[in-house]
């Protein structure tokens, strides 16, 4: 029906208003809705990734913890390895000995075979050179000769009688000690350095040998 008054204009006007600004406070109520439930997934969000922080720098710390202790495993491991080849070591040598200034000859078995008899007499070792010396040739150098007795005993003995070599003229330049370690050898060292330093003079007895020739023993290799 056409509006014929001013009126009827003036209501129908207000009720657009009214039904514009009813629409406007439903999109408005709609959009603080949303904005509330954003609000909340961001702050859900926000909370979910300092919990995933904190879990990382925990993660982390203990990874670095695991990482020190493995180390330190690694560590005892290594330590635990070297005391274990040198314990194995040492059982090898037990019933060996090293004689020191047996040329390197076609009549060295001869030689070495003298010098066993006084070392141990009445031994029915089979004594071979061959394979036996330690370390590389070196030309104008005799290289000591590792000699397997039977048993620790008869090294023990046969230390025992080292000394009688001196006695010897042909072979008063040959000496013979225990075939130790490189450990065990700076060990006996050290014990040797200490006992000088507590005025000691107690004498060497795994050695025979005059006491110029300190230096080359110490300084022979030990393979």
């Amino acid at each position: 029906m056409p509006i014929t008054t001013f009126d009827e204009l003036f209501e129908k006007l207000q009720k657009e208003n009214q039904k514009l600004k009813e629409e406007n406070q439903k999109n408005t109520s709609d959009i603080m809705g949303t904005l509330k439930n954003i609000q909340d997934e961001q702050a859900r969000i926000h909370t979910r990734i300092n919990e995933l922080e904190e879990k990382v720098k925990k993660s982390g710390d203990e990874c670095s913890k695991k990482t020190k202790n493995m180390k330190e495993d690694m560590k005892a491991i290594a330590v635990m390895h070297e005391k274990i080849v040198e314990k194995q070591d040492r059982l090898n040598r037990v019933n060996n000995i090293v004689i020191m200034g047996i040329p390197e000859n076609d009549r060295d078995i001869g030689v070495l075979s003298d010098v066993m008899n006084i070392l141990l007499p009445n031994n029915t070792l089979r004594l071979r050179t061959k394979g036996m010396r330690i370390g590389k040739h070196t030309e104008g150098k005799t290289r000591p000769l590792r000699v397997q007795l039977n048993s620790n005993n008869d090294v023990h003995a046969a230390m025992q009688n080292a000394k009688l070599l001196k006695d010897v003229d042909k072979y008063e330049q040959i000496y013979a000690r225990m075939d130790q370690t490189k450990q065990q050898q700076q060990e006996r060292r050290n014990y040797i350095q200490n006992k000088r330093a507590a005025g000691s003079d107690e004498e060497e007895n795994e050695y025979s040998r005059p006491a110029s020739k300190q230096r080359l023993m110490d300084t022979t290799p030990s393979t």
